[in-house]
C-alpha cells in the first residue's frame, strides 16, 4: 500500500498487520475483500474476518468523516485508538470483551485489529434464527456481560444487541469505541439497559424471560428493580419514540 501506515498500538501485531498490507493489492478498498472475508461495510467503515499469524482477526477499517477527524486520526487519537484501550483496560477488568491486537494508521484512515471469533453471531442474529435451548443462556449470558461493564465503571454507549456478540456459549461486547467510564448505577449505565431492552421490545421477547435478564443483571450489581426502571426510563421513552418515528407502529413495551 502507498502513503503512510505506521503502528499506532500494538507491538508485534501491528507490524506482522503492516507486512501483510503490503502485500498486493495496492489499494485499501481492494485489499480489503482480497485477503478478509468481509462481513459489512458502509460509506465510512469495512469489517472483516481475517487469518493473520494463524489466528482468527476481526478487522475494522474506518475512514475519516472529515479534514478534521483525519487529523485526529494522524495524531493516534480518536474512535479506533480509544476503542483498543478501552478493550485492553476491560479486558484487564474481567470483561467479556474480545482481545485488542493492534491499531495502525493508514493514508485513507485506521486499522483496528482484534480477537476474532470465527463462529461467533451477533443476539439479533441468534435471536432471528429462533427459540432453541440458547435463549435463556444467551439473556443470563448477556445480562453477566453488561454487569461486568458496568461494575467496572463502564457504560457501553450502544447496548443493542448486533454489539453482543455470541461465541463459545458465552456473550462479549463489541464495538467498544463509544465505551465510556462512568458512575456506577448512573445515567449512562441506565441508557445501556434501554438500548438492549428496546431490542428485547423488537424482538417479542417475553415478560417472563425478560425478567429472567433483569433479575441476573440485578444479583449481579445490586439495587432495587424498581429503581433501576425508573432510570431507564427517560432513555427508554426517547429510543421508542425514535423508533416509532422511524419503523412506524408495532410496539411491545416491556416495561411501562
Amino acid at each position: 500500500m502507498r502513503g503512510r501506515k505506521r503502528a499506532v498500538r500494538g507491538g508485534e501485531w501491528a507490524r506482522e498487520l503492516l507486512t501483510a498490507l503490503e502485500g498486493p493489492p495496492k489499494h485499501i478498498s481492494q485489499w480489503l475483500p482480497h485477503h478478509a472475508r468481509l462481513l459489512k461495510q458502509d460509506m465510512y467503515s469495512q469489517v472483516g474476518l481475517l487469518t493473520l499469524g494463524g489466528r482468527c482477526c476481526y478487522l475494522k477499517l474506518y475512514s475519516p468523516k472529515s479534514f478534521l477527524q483525519q487529523c485526529i486520526y494522524e495524531l493516534g487519537q480518536g474512535r479506533p485508538s480509544r476503542a483498543f484501550d478501552n478493550a485492553s483496560r476491560l479486558v484487564a477488568a474481567g470483561v467479556p470483551v474480545p482481545r485488542p491486537l493492534a491499531c495502525v494508521n493508514l493514508d485513507s484512515g485506521v486499522m483496528l485489529l482484534t480477537e476474532g471469533l470465527e463462529d461467533g453471531v451477533d443476539m439479533q442474529t441468534l435471536w432471528l434464527s429462533g427459540p432453541g435451548a440458547a435463549t435463556l443462556a444467551a439473556l443470563h449470558s448477556a445480562a453477566d456481560a453488561l454487569s461486568k461493564l458496568h461494575l467496572a465503571g463502564y457504560a457501553h454507549g450502544d447496548a443493542k444487541w448486533s454489539n453482543l456478540l455470541w461465541a463459545n456459549d458465552r456473550m462479549l461486547l463489541i464495538d467498544l469505541d463509544g465505551a465510556r467510564r462512568c458512575r456506577i448505577g448512573g445515567r449512562r449505565q441506565a441508557r445501556d439497559l434501554a438500548r438492549f431492552t428496546l431490542n428485547a421490545e423488537e424482538r417479542g421477547v417475553g415478560s417472563q424471560l425478560y425478567k429472567h435478564f433483569l433479575d441476573r443483571y440485578l444479583g449481579a450489581v445490586g439495587g432495587d428493580r424498581e429503581q433501576v426502571i425508573r432510570r431507564m426510563q427517560p432513555s427508554l421513552l426517547k429510543l421508542r419514540a425514535r423508533h416509532l418515528a422511524r419503523y412506524g407502529e408495532g410496539e411491545h413495551n416491556l416495561l411501562a
